[in-house]
């Protein structure tokens, strides 16, 4: 019997489950495996694909089944080896320097390390008792922010926040804290309100309104630059059928194009209008550690909430999404709660009972890894960072600038750059990107940006050059000429294709 509440001592099995020797056995198995694997792939990169040759869905089905059979009767510890190896050969190589796709950062070593840690305690954060350092520390890392979005010094906001699993749990946590202030505040009934956004807003602001019961029809986007001029025209198309506005949503920067909106525009706007302004800066948030790329956030500093994402430019593992609120009162009016078995009434406003603020019920002791990042490198080894990759895109686009055959989409104001081959039909750039992927090459992504295709990178690796650059460049130039030269391609080809995610 594995269990029997009548023995005073766990079963044989439970305590080699839990031996601290079988804990030694699979970390030291696991620490040979990554290590091996981030030399390959950081020392290496020429020797090795950024991505499993020709693998499909049906393939890595299949190497699944075939090692589901072929570790019948096998010692544990072999089984474990070899499913690290099935995991790592098999998956996309973000520290490989010519991975510029998706906007998720290659983790910094130590920051991997310190979240075995935060598994291992498992604690959940969201009362004291139950991770108090977790909470100590973001109360640190939640003023670290608001002191490089200039919330510090005596005219300063009683500003608060914390940390949560994900831009889109952060973006929602933000909308709910907007709508609750207005319902409390001023008693408008929830099913009148409405919401103004930037067209490129990135999907999980429209998901979070639906979630909370926010119409269509009560969302406004704005399809022009963001001007107050703009806001005004969303604002009296909302007024005139009825709908009371309670917030604008603007970007830094917008996930397809990396395109920043005028914050300090939409807050002239939201300032005379008395309306929330939120700024889903998940991924140009980090431009507020670098005085040079500070300005792309002009105003930031005068909006009501902001999400910032650790594990797209702070090199963090995800989930980690910083929601930093001007006024401390807001955060709690995200999830109103009367959890009488975890929360003291009387200690309405503590900062450390994290879900009194968070939606998580049970939330991972996830800021330990960039306290500590940030901590032992500085504050300028991430700003260095931020900046590198900010260089990279101005100079991929100066490059693209030179090529007879491509054509960039603008230059970039961040560190994501949207090209395409000239006269191409989708087809051909869909055709290109695949084999890429298939040969394992480069990994990029595409975004259809106004009725048209385009490839679309992300410089997001420290270790990318200007050379791995040139390199995807000429590559995509020789695609294009065999492609065109053959005629495999008509315009009515279909190819399937990755959008670009978050």
């Amino acid at each position: 019997m594995l269990f029997d509440i009548a023995s005073e001592k766990p079963s044989s099995e439970v305590e080699e489950a839990y031996a601290p020797e079988n804990f030694e056995l699979f970390a030291e198995i696991c620490t040979q495996k990554i290590t091996e694997y981030l030399k390959k792939h950081i020392y290496e990169p020429e020797n090795n694909p950024v991505f499993s040759l020709g693998l499909t869905p049906q393939k890595a089905e299949q190497r699944f089944s075939e090692w589901l059979a072929s570790t019948n009767s096998v010692p544990a510890g072999e089984q474990f080896s070899s499913f690290l190896d099935l995991i790592l050969e098999n998956s996309m190589h973000l520290h490989h320097p010519h991975y510029v796709g998706h906007q998720v950062a290659p983790v910094l070593p130590l920051a991997a390390v310190v979240d075995m840690l935060a598994a291992i305690l498992n604690n959940s954060s969201v009362v004291f008792e139950m991770g108090p350092m977790e909470a100590v520390l973001e109360k640190y890392m939640i003023r670290f922010f608001a002191n490089r979005i200039g919330w510090i010094g005596a005219d300063s906001p009683n500003y608060g926040g914390f940390f949560t699993s994900g831009g889109s749990l952060g973006n929602l946590s933000a909308l709910l804290a907007a709508r609750n202030r207005v319902v409390q505040e001023q008693g408008i009934l929830p099913g009148t309100l409405g919401v103004i956004v930037s067209e490129e807003s990135h999907y999980s602001i429209v998901r979070s309104l639906r979630i909370m019961g926010i119409s269509d029809a009560h969302i406004f986007k704005v399809s022009k630059a963001i001007t107050q001029s703009s806001l005004k025209e969303s604002l009296d198309a909302a007024r005139e059928n009825g709908i009371a506005i309670f917030a604008t949503v603007v970007n830094a920067c917008s996930t397809a194009t990396g395109s920043f909106d005028n914050i300090q525009e939409a807050f002239k706007f939201c300032e005379q209008e008395n309306i929330w302004l939120h700024v889903d800066a998940a991924h140009g948030g980090a431009a507020v550690l670098s005085d040079r790329l500070r300005p792309l956030l002009k105003g930031i500093d005068k909006a009501d909430s902001i999400i910032i994402d650790a594990h797209k430019m702070m090199l963090m593992p995800a989930l980690l999404t910083a929601v930093i609120f001007r006024d401390c009162k807001d955060p709690a009016r995200s999830c109103p709660d009367n959890a009488a078995f975890l929360f003291d009434d009387a200690q309405e406003n503590d900062w450390y009972t994290l879900g009194r603020q968070t939606l998580e019920c049970t939330k991972k002791m996830m800021v330990l890894k960039l306290f500590i990042s940030v901590h032992l490198y500085g504050e300028k080894f991430f700003a260095d960072y931020v900046e590198h990759c900010y260089d990279l895109g101005q100079c991929f686009y100066d490059l693209l600038n030179r090529s007879t055959s491509l054509e960039a989409l603008k230059r970039p104001e961040f560190n994501i750059v949207c090209f395409r081959v000239k006269h191409g039909n989708t087809a051909l750039q869909l055709k290109i990107r695949d084999a890429l992927l298939s040969q394992g090459e480069f990994y990029i992504v595409s975004a259809s940006i106004l009725g048209e295709t385009y490839l679309r990178c992300t410089i997001i690796n420290p270790r990318t050059t200007e050379t791995v650059l040139r390199s995807l460049i000429k590559r995509v130039e020789e695609l294009a000429t065999s492609y065109r030269h053959n005629t495999m391609l008509s315009s009515s080809g279909v190819v399937t294709c990755s959008r670009a995610i978050s």
